[in-house]
């Protein structure tokens, strides 16, 4: 197989052992610190992005609650776990429950954009959204450069 082929979950084995004929993976190779270096920032993104999807689900509950006049704001599925393989399965999807969740947003907010200092629950969940963003974007950074490699 051909340097960077593979799936994504393949290409971001690099740094655990597998069985194999040939050198241990791992152990020697240039680039390989930040290859690694990576992994780790991917993990912690991704525990990052679990975490905060639980607050988005809650401050989703709080806001539905609050607003029963409105429509409930969409689900973002929480990720099983922080691996390439959940990253592989699900993160298309993800993309697009946080795309709909900012459409919610921008289309119940008030005239002025300002809903968000009058009402507690949209701040939470306008707050929570952002962050998810903020996430998804620098793990879609990671995932492009690891494309790169």
């Amino acid at each position: 197989m051909a340097p960077g082929a593979g799936t994504r979950a393949d290409r971001l084995r690099v740094g655990t052992k597998t069985e194999s004929p040939g050198p241990e993976v791992g152990t020697a190779g240039p680039g390989l610190e930040n290859r690694s270096a990576m992994e780790v920032r991917l993990v912690q993104l991704l525990g990052s992005v679990i975490a905060t999807t639980c607050s988005y689900s809650l401050a989703r509950l709080e806001f539905a609650i609050k607003h029963r006049e409105l429509p409930a704001p969409p689900l973002i599925d929480r990720l099983p776990d922080a691996s390439a393989q959940s990253l592989d399965a699900h993160w298309g999807r993800f993309e697009q429950q946080l795309d709909d969740a900012r459409r919610f947003l921008r289309r119940i907010d008030d005239a002025r954009n300002k809903r968000a200092v009058y009402d507690p629950s949209f701040a939470w969940l306008l707050r929570t959204t952002r962050e998810l963003d903020q996430y998804a974007r620098a793990v879609r950074w990671v995932m492009t450069v690891e494309e790169g490699r």
